[in-house]
């Protein structure tokens, strides 16, 4: 499958995308180390699903998105998200180089963002774990 350019006509389930798109849907990020993270464009929250012997992350389950710098295929990822801790303003992912982005319609259905993880360290501009 082609990878394509992110517009609202080519934005259908099964679709690869060389950048995540802006426009409502649920889409499935792969990492070059396995980890995923389904975004749900329409709920504005992103899920990290670990890959097999990863680390936790503060960032498992699903958090609100705040910011989505860059998720482009071929670049590491970097998004940040809302915190439920008042000792947190927000939290940040880093990610290895993205292999695929394709839109899927798992997730339309996201369960509400999960209570805050047990944090191994704070930092008042963020916190985050690599994957």
């Amino acid at each position: 499958m082609a990878l394509k350019e992110t517009s609202e006509a080519n934005v259908q389930p099964g679709n690869s995308f060389l950048r995540l798109p802006d426009q409502p849907g649920c889409y499935l990020v792969t990492t070059s180390s396995g980890t995923r993270y389904l975004f749900n464009r329409a709920d504005y929250t992103v899920t990290r699903i670990p890959a097999p012997g990863a680390s936790p992350s503060v960032n498992d389950g699903v958090r609100r998105i705040r910011t989505v710098e860059s998720c482009t295929v071929g670049e590491p990822g970097f998004w940040t998200m809302h915190s439920n801790d008042p000792d947190v303003d927000w939290y940040w992912q880093r990610t290895t180089a993205i292999v695929s982005i394709i839109e899927t319609t798992a997730g339309h259905a996201s369960p509400a963002p999960s209570a805050e993880a047990p944090a191994t360290s704070n930092h008042r501009n963020g916190q985050s774990a690599d994957a």
